[in-house]
């Protein structure tokens, strides 16, 4: 009898998964772990989730090409500013009127040193990036070892060490954070498409900004007219009609 019990017990240890295991935890499979099993079980589930994300994202358009130049991109000197005669003009975007004022005919040969995107509050109905850009001695690889850019909250900050050739009164006069109004579509997508370390021609306006919400609530922004200061309202508003990349200039 005790023969028979012993060989009844093997049997069923053997058919129904042999050692029990302790209550509330999984049983591993043959060969592998609890972590394998995870593995094995939820790359189907991140797949779709990647996927489902990936579908929501719309690839960047590109720019279409207006004209090609052999002028070259000059940033050795210094921005052109000029007097204009333009008339104001108006736009509606969103809940606000705004009308656009010329203050100055405007060109610039610079390297891109830091980009930013805007997408939250009213300026960014009109300017959805942020520039800084530079010129003359700091388009130059001695510079970029010793100073360095970043922007934030529609500013920008510049840092430098002790061994750079550039120090605050230079690094203020040839760098400048610019508000990026494009004029149309076209010019926004070759903004957009602008990284650091680009060389890049901008022609257009530096124009003072007037709006009025839905709500009656007035907005202002103003451009800078000189390279010399600092602190707020330093900043270029730039309306821009033309950009150049390389020898591709899009209107």
């Amino acid at each position: 009898m005790k023969i028979l019990l012993l060989m009844l017990l093997f049997l069923s240890s053997s058919l129904f998964g042999g050692t029990p295991t302790a209550p509330g935890k999984k049983e591993p499979s043959e060969g592998k772990s609890y972590a394998q099993e995870r593995k094995l079980f939820f790359p189907k589930v991140a797949i779709k989730e990647k996927s489902r994300v990936y579908s929501r994202r719309k690839k960047p358009t590109l720019p279409e090409t207006s004209e090609t130049t052999k002028n070259a991109i000059d940033t050795n000197q210094d921005p052109i500013q000029r007097a204009t005669k333009k008339e104001p003009f108006f736009l509606e975007r969103g809940r606000y009127k705004f009308t656009i004022k010329p203050l100055a005919a405007y060109e610039i040969h610079a390297q891109v040193k830091s980009r930013r995107t805007y997408d939250t509050d009213w300026t960014s109905l009109l300017s959805s990036i942020d520039l800084a850009l530079a010129w003359g001695g700091l388009v130059s690889k001695i510079a970029d070892k010793h100073i360095t850019y970043s922007q934030k909250k529609r500013w920008y900050y510049y840092n430098y060490d002790g061994g750079s050739p550039y120090y605050k009164p230079y690094i203020r006069s040839h760098s400048s954070n610019h508000h990026i109004l494009p004029a149309n579509t076209n010019i926004e997508r070759a903004v957009h498409s602008l990284a650091v370390k680009d060389k890049v021609c901008l022609k257009g306006y530096l124009v003072k900004v007037e709006g009025k919400s839905s709500l009656n609530e007035k907005v202002w922004w103003n451009s800078s007219m000189t390279r010399e200061d600092e602190g707020d309202g330093a900043c270029e508003v730039l309306w821009v009609k033309e950009i150049q990349i390389g020898n591709k200039v899009y209107k």
